[in-house]
């Protein structure tokens, strides 16, 4: 099913790149005309092509790193298009490890004269040794009309020269009726058929029998952060008796570095890992976030000034035990936090590859978790999707255990966009790897809207054949970044609009809950949704069995035999 979502998504892709080209000499085969411009550095074509025999020089930027080519584009109001350049970085900055590229699309309205931009793709650790990268990117154009539509590379480090060829901007055809869509591949991939076959002993009448057939854990992975204090207080048993009850699957952030409950020599991290023993007695799919985070301001404040070689002593020894204390516990990893956006580590060790060793050392001395990437900008505001997507393709060519990709989904000041959302989670996939949404929060103050959106949202994700589950980031309005987001409000726990829409689609609309009667058959079909199930056997309405099984493929056969002792003397 995977590979005829892709082949869909492809065909939108080729369906678009035999359209025009909003870009204007975007190989640069004839000479500069004027449709490119470039603000105080100059500009003229190279033989050094990406494709073709001409590409675009970019030199002398002097003033600022925000000068880069650019070209007015006509777009269509509301239409989805496809970007896509190549660049390759001809020079280096002594003592600065990567360049930093974005995409950017300029607006100004019409009517009243303001002016908006939108990030389209971010690229943060380019080198010159790298040669031609891709930058790519889906979008939307504004729906309201707009005077100035301009198209804008915005450059590294100033004295850096570069090179731009290939750019293009393509329409996309409309997704049609996206929900119908969306639901037709959640039947087909989260779903299955199950055999049922009734055997019944000497003297049972199948009309005196009734089953109740519940589903009562998802294989899809269904999960929330959690605060680790709370989830080992007995004072919060309702927030607790909620966390089990809608979700299989828990974040506790409780073992990031700064968050050392103890010393540099004598670190505590005892609260985190009682969570986490507590988690796993109620057989919750447990994920550690995170490792590192290669960023200054989320290190212990004794780390961030120390020299190279002291530095790697202590990052090794925090390494070293934090798998040990976690060894066994954690079914999930996020090792390198937010990659794409930092790279302290890399810098302070003047290595790019750092990262890639941690991931080889964790593996090595913890086989269990999976070993994830984790970032943010890849879904809601997916300016990164496009790096991400070469970072972790990297990873796996260099060998490194890379196992499964997190996306965060803060959709904070965006609408969730089911076609856009569709192509970036195919573009991500092309990884081959898992995706997991770990960390989704739809901010909005109506909590009806709210409850739209997140419908919208989950069941996009919750459709895409490389996803393997979705972690809300927090669900009660009193742990949450934004009360906003929240799906549960006030001391009591109160399940708000949004929450009722969530817990309903995890719980009703995408579970299986069937009550039937075997007088119409003792073998049947049933169609329900992948995880475990308990079946309950009843004669003249008293339990008289209780069977358990799980449905993991897109099929299996259920056999179960009913004793005429138990039936017939069901207080037994």
């Amino acid at each position: 099913m995977w590979s005829k979502v892709l082949v869909c998504c492809a065909f939108l892709v080729a369906f678009g790149s035999a359209q025009q080209n909003a870009v204007q000499n975007h190989g640069f085969e004839s000479e500069l005309r004027g449709h490119w411009e470039s603000d105080g550095f100059s500009i003229s074509r190279s033989s050094d092509a990406h494709g073709g025999s001409h590409s675009l020089r970019c030199a002398g930027r002097m003033h600022n790193s925000h000068q880069g080519p650019a070209q007015l584009v006509t777009l269509t109001p509301g239409k989805m298009y496809k970007f896509s350049a190549y660049v390759k970085q001809l020079t280096d900055m002594p003592g600065t490890l990567f360049q930093k590229y974005r995409a950017i699309m300029q607006y100004q309205d019409s009517g009243t004269g303001k002016h908006s931009q939108e990030n389209l793709a971010y690229h943060t650790t380019v080198r010159s040794v790298d040669g031609w990268f891709r930058m790519a990117a889906f979008f939307r154009a504004p729906t309201q009309a707009v005077s100035l539509s301009k198209l804008k590379i915005q450059a590294p480090d100033i004295s850096i020269d570069f090179l731009l060829d290939d750019v293009t901007i393509v329409e996309l055809p409309d997704l049609a009726d996206w929900k119908t869509e969306a639901n037709q591949r959640i039947n087909q991939l989260r779903m299955g058929d199950i055999h049922f076959r009734f055997n019944l002993g000497p003297g049972i009448s199948a009309s005196d029998i009734d089953v109740q057939i519940d589903h009562v854990k998802h294989l899809f992975g269904w999960g929330t952060l959690v605060k680790d204090q709370w989830m080992i207080d007995s004072n919060y048993r309702h927030y607790q008796d909620m966390v089990y009850e809608y979700f299989n699957t828990a974040t506790t952030q409780g073992l990031k570095w700064k968050f050392d409950k103890g010393t540099a020599t004598h670190p505590d991290y005892s609260q985190a890992m009682a969570c986490v023993d507590s988690l796993r007695q109620k057989g919750m799919l447990v994920r550690a976030h995170n490792l590192f985070w290669g960023f200054e301001k989320n290190l212990p404040p004794y780390v961030v000034h120390m020299a190279p070689h002291q530095l790697n002593v202590t990052v090794q020894n925090h390494l070293n035990y934090m798998i040990n204390i976690t060894k066994g516990k954690a079914d999930h990893w996020d090792v390198m936090n937010e990659l794409v956006h930092g790279q302290w580590f890399e810098e302070q060790f003047h290595n790019p590859d750092y990262s890639q060793d941690v991931y080889r050392q964790v593996k090595q001395l913890d086989p269990k978790p999976l070993l994830m990437l984790n970032d943010f900008n890849v879904v809601a505001r997916p300016e990164i999707a496009d790096a991400y997507l070469q970072q972790s393709q990297k990873f796996l060519s260099q060998g490194v255990p890379l196992q499964a990709l997190g996306l965060q989904g803060h959709f904070h000041e965006t609408v969730p966009d089911p076609q856009r959302m569709m192509l970036y989670l195919d573009h991500v996939a092309q990884a081959g790897l898992p995706l997991w949404v770990t960390e989704l929060d739809v901010q909005q103050q109506d909590p009806d809207v709210r409850a739209d959106y997140y419908d919208t949202a989950l069941r996009v994700l919750f459709s895409h054949p490389a996803m393997h589950g979705i972690v809300l980031w927090g669900f009660w309005d009193q742990h949450v970044v934004d009360k906003r987001s929240a799906l549960v409000d006030g001391n009591n726990l109160n399940i708000n609009a949004a929450g009722k829409q969530v817990f309903h689609l995890i719980k009703d609309e995408w579970s299986t809950h069937v009550h039937r009667t075997l007088s119409s058959g003792t073998d049947f079909h049933l169609r329900g949704f992948k995880g475990d199930y308990e079946v309950t056997v009843k004669s003249h309405g008293v339990n008289v069995k209780v069977v358990h099984f799980s449905l993991t493929g897109n099929q299996t056969t259920v056999n179960i035999n009913v004793d005429s002792t138990r039936v017939l003397s069901p207080h037994l």
